[in-house]
């Protein structure tokens, strides 16, 4: 059978398992998305299970090791769309530089998505061009859903002991409040698919972007 790690049983005490609030639509996704990962009626509490002083009652928490196919399709398309994204915020900054691929990732090393945006503003400040784009909405775009890429590519997968239902736990974050109390996420296909959409809509905007900076350099004499 799958995997036992501890998990805290103080949680009996608490209720009946959380609910869940019904999914925000597309228009705001970038708030409902922020919002996601923080709400307590979502979030499955582990944190003493990892104390050997607590003296709390513990039972299994059962590790996954194989998702089911809904899950596991949603995640790697996730995935595959925002490195995507990545390497079209890339080659903006490379054009904008007038660097090769080659020498442009020796000029441009380990930036985040929205690192790359504010790179790409202040290149088009610098050479004194004018672009039309929502640089804002761009950025806080990408940082909400590089979030939520990470705990997809970095987490591990969790059986609730209780509602069955699966949960990502957030194995890594700086500090010690989340090496102490560690916090698994609940996390279903259509949460997936919502972050899917919303990373084809960065790229749409990434696209535009690309498009209306080339039309510009084309343009300067």
């Amino acid at each position: 059978g799958p995997a036992a790690v501890p998990c805290d049983q103080a949680e009996a005490a608490a209720g009946p398992p959380e609910a869940v609030a019904p999914r925000a639509g597309a228009a705001a996704r970038p708030a409902a998305l922020a919002n996601r990962t923080a709400p307590a009626a979502k979030i499955c509490d582990f944190g003493r299970a990892f104390s050997s002083q607590t003296g709390v009652a513990m039972q299994a928490c059962r590790v996954v090791r194989r998702l089911p196919t809904s899950l596991a399709s949603g995640i790697g398309r996730v995935l595959a769309r925002w490195n995507y994204e990545e390497w079209l915020l890339a080659q903006i900054a490379y054009r904008l530089l007038g660097a090769d691929p080659i020498r442009g990732r020796l000029a441009v090393r380990s930036l985040r998505p929205h690192q790359q945006v504010a790179l790409i503003k202040d290149l088009v400040r610098v050479r004194g061009i004018a672009v039309k784009a929502d640089f804002a909405d761009l950025e806080r775009g990408l940082r909400t859903v590089k979030a939520e890429r990470d705990l997809l590519a970095h987490g591990l997968w969790l059986r609730h002991p209780k509602t069955r239902r699966l949960h990502v736990w957030r194995t890594g974050g700086p500090g010690l409040a989340r090496a102490m109390k560690p916090q698994a996420i609940r996390m279903r296909a259509r949460d997936l698919r919502s972050t899917y959409r919303e990373i084809d809509r960065l790229i749409r905007l990434t696209r535009q972007l690309e498009k209306n900076i080339n039309a510009v350099l084309r343009a300067a004499p």
